[in-house]
């Protein structure tokens, strides 16, 4: 007898092991969930350390791949910051456009539009959107204040207003 055989995990676990990580990697989920939690299962039962942490590091992998497989809601004014962020500022405001009619956001569409704008250069449009977003809600003068791609725009006079209290 050598001594690997001793330190080992029984062949029966890796096969299991080996099978959920196909099952992971194949996105089948649900199979790989029940595959996972048997095996962490049955090496905890057998005393085998090694294999039931790497089938809980697995189970930690598969709840976030589960996760991030779940579609992402429809959000519109995620969707613009997304846009934004991407510095497509023409991609932000056709979205911002086909969004007017939603009066709930109206203010942070108007800011975001304003910050469309900004990365755009157009300080007079800019400013235009700026103000009716403050008009409608004035905590967003310190959104503006803070903004990195206002930077330039709030250099301009035709800013000061948002930089009162």
């Amino acid at each position: 007898m050598s001594s690997k055989n001793a330190t080992s995990p029984p062949r029966i676990l890796i096969d299991q092991l080996e099978k959920a990580i196909k099952a992971v990697d194949s996105k089948k989920y649900e199979e790989a969930q029940s595959l996972l939690d048997i095996l962490s299962l049955s090496s905890k039962e057998l005393g085998d350390t090694a294999i039931q942490s790497v089938a809980q590091k697995y189970l930690s992998i598969l709840k976030r791949k589960r996760m991030l497989a779940q579609p992402r809601p429809d959000d519109p004014m995620m969707d613009i910051q997304i846009e934004l962020n991407r510095k497509n500022c023409d991609q932000a405001l056709s979205l911002i456009a086909a969004q007017v009619e939603n009066p709930q956001n109206k203010a942070k569409l108007h800011y975001l539009k304003s910050l469309a704008y900004a990365q755009k250069g157009d300080a007079e449009q800019c400013s235009s959107a700026l103000k009716s977003a403050i008009g409608l809600d004035k905590n967003l003068a310190f959104l503006w204040r803070l903004e990195p791609d206002a930077q330039e725009m709030r250099k301009n006079q035709i800013f000061a207003f948002a930089e009162e209290d």
